[in-house]
């Protein structure tokens, strides 16, 4: 049985599917990708990330998996924009099949046509991390997402947070 809370998995990369079913069949060739740790939500690909959720993603790699369809590339684009600010890094891999307008292939078809976890793995690792800088952000509306890209982009030394909220107060530090 897998813990229901990602602290437990800290060393684990996460690969989010699109839906629970995609979220059974990774978990299924769990043991052929070590290392990762298959999350999903429940609300498919319009789910939106509450900033409790994103927190789960702070400082982890992170790959999405969504369907090959309008709705689950749209929804991962979305997600896209409001998790690198603070993922470590963040991929969007995308299956081998054309983007339908609705009810693509997904995860469990692409299992089902011979591919295994090992490969889908070594596909994504493959896959370029997405260039943070290159996300146009100017219709982020969400003061956390906003707050921690701007701590990520100008308050970070080596990789350490130089600027906290704690206790109700910004706290900063010289680091060297």
């Amino acid at each position: 049985m897998l813990d229901h809370r990602l602290e437990a998995y800290v060393d684990q990369k996460l690969l989010k599917v699109e839906g629970i079913t995609d979220l059974l069949a990774a978990i299924s060739v769990r043991g052929e990708m070590p290392g990762w740790l298959p999350i999903t939500t429940a609300n498919g690909a319009g789910a939106e990330w509450k900033p409790w959720m994103l927190q789960s993603v702070q400082d982890r790699e992170m790959a999405l998996l969504h369907d090959c369809d309008k709705p689950g590339q749209d929804g991962a684009d979305k997600l896209v924009k409001a998790a690198a600010p603070i993922a470590s890094s963040i991929k969007n891999y995308q299956l081998p099949y054309q983007i339908k307008d609705n009810h693509g292939e997904d995860l469990r078809d692409w299992f089902e046509a011979g591919g295994t976890g090992a490969k889908l793995i070594e596909a994504i690792d493959q896959e370029a991390a997405i260039d943070v800088s290159e996300i146009d952000f100017r219709s982020d509306t969400d003061p956390d997402r906003i707050a921690e890209r701007i701590i990520k982009d100008y308050f970070t030394v080596d990789g350490v947070r130089t600027l906290i909220l704690g206790g109700g107060d910004w706290c900063q530090w010289d680091t060297h």
